[in-house]
């Protein structure tokens, strides 16, 4: 899963449900701002009662990690989930 705004959106609501999710981004920094976005969010559910499912705060961000290898993030997924904008071609990669 990319680390943008959907892949966070998605990884938070796949972690409510209890499935282990790895997001990506070829840039670490991304990475580690959109878990820092899945933090303030996920506490920001909490506070308002907001939060999806059964688990706690922790438990939700337990399942959630991130990584900019793709190798490691889909080693041993059951099911991928990718976006795409558009914006890159054959030609542009």
């Amino acid at each position: 899963m990319y680390s943008g705004l959907i892949g966070h959106s998605f990884a938070m609501l796949y972690a409510a449900a209890g499935y282990k999710v790895r997001i990506y981004d070829i840039k670490p920094e991304l990475v580690d701002k959109a878990l820092a976005t899945i933090d303030d969010q996920l506490n920001y559910q909490s506070k308002n009662g907001l939060l999806r499912g059964k688990l706690s705060v922790q438990e939700q961000r337990t399942l959630i990690t991130g990584t900019n290898d793709l190798a490691e993030c889909v080693k041993d997924a059951f099911f991928i989930q990718v976006w795409y904008d558009g914006r890159f071609t054959v030609d542009t990669i």
